[in-house]
């Protein structure tokens, strides 16, 4: 949207400082996310969530005042493509850090959610397909717009596929129950006890 609604250079600046703060926390927080709701889940600790936060905080830092430095653009441009006016830039070697880093984050997100898709019982597979489709359809999407193939060039796809993946989730939520038993609850409350499991539902009265 900020790529066809402004165009003043200083207003599409400050539009695309913003979305990477929350591209960051997003890339950051579904990495989370795919361990948490794995069977690695005890891997996450304050280490952890500092080691992943490194790379995400520094894009933030540096997107803040990229028009000050050439480390994450080193030169941007208007340019006029099919009628619109749009920022034309060239990745620094920042950027590049967080294209490899995001792209890092997905490919474990898809291991992980495969690995829970494979492993776990039918309860929870459709909950990890939406999962992992949410993670696919996303990084399918950019793969194709880097590599030029854009059905909607020259405007960037990749909202449009977020909101795919948001899509996705919701229904996973309200037709699956996405999160109410994790994959690993199940697995440390039934795989790995000996003795009988009573599981009380004070929900009870409401269920058919």
């Amino acid at each position: 949207i900020a790529e066809i609604v402004f165009v003043d250079l200083s207003a599409k600046v400050t539009a695309t400082k913003i979305v990477y703060m929350g591209i960051g926390g997003l890339i950051y927080f579904w990495g989370l996310f795919a361990i948490s709701y794995s069977q690695f889940s005890k891997y996450l600790n304050r280490y952890t969530y500092f080691a992943f936060a490194i790379v995400p905080v520094l894009i933030v830092l540096v997107v803040l005042n990229f028009e000050t430095h050439t480390l994450f653009y080193r030169d941007y441009t208007l340019v006029t493509k099919d009628g619109l006016i749009l920022m034309d830039p060239l990745p620094g070697v920042v950027a590049w850090v967080w294209l490899i880093y995001s792209y890092a984050i997905l490919v474990l997100s898809v291991v992980l959610l495969t690995h829970t898709y494979i492993r776990y019982p039918k309860l929870f597979k459709r909950q990890a397909l939406l999962a992992l489709l949410s993670v696919l359809v996303p990084a399918v999407g950019n793969l194709g717009y880097i590599a030029n193939l854009n059905p909607i060039a020259p405007l960037d796809p990749l909202p449009i596929f977020l909101s795919i993946s948001g899509i996705l989730m919701l229904f996973a939520f309200r037709n699956y129950q996405f999160l109410n038993i994790v994959p690993i609850v199940y697995d440390l409350g039934f795989h790995q006890v000996y003795s009988a499991v009573l599981i009380l539902n004070p929900d009870w009265q409401n269920m058919r």
